[in-house]
């Protein structure tokens, strides 16, 4: 289990994976209120996590990529 913890610490150094997991918990919570379908999320988390992946990278600046994570925030 410590090792999960500090895998899961390390990722969270980096701001593009901390805005994604915050987005991926939101997305998740609208399936489990019934907000949003199983398949819309499902097409949202490969987007989502192929821009994570562009912004790991570097292809895609870090703004960019939490302004798409908030472009469809419930409010």
């Amino acid at each position: 289990m410590g090792a999960v913890v500090q895998y899961q610490s390390r990722q969270m150094k980096n701001p593009a994976t901390r805005e994604f997991t915050r987005s991926y918990k939101a997305h998740n919570a609208r399936v489990r209120y019934g907000t949003m379908t199983k398949a819309e999320f499902t097409t949202w988390s490969k987007e989502a996590r192929a821009k994570r992946a562009d912004c790991v990278a570097g292809k895609l600046p870090l703004e960019d990529f939490v302004a798409w994570l908030d472009s469809d925030k419930q409010r």
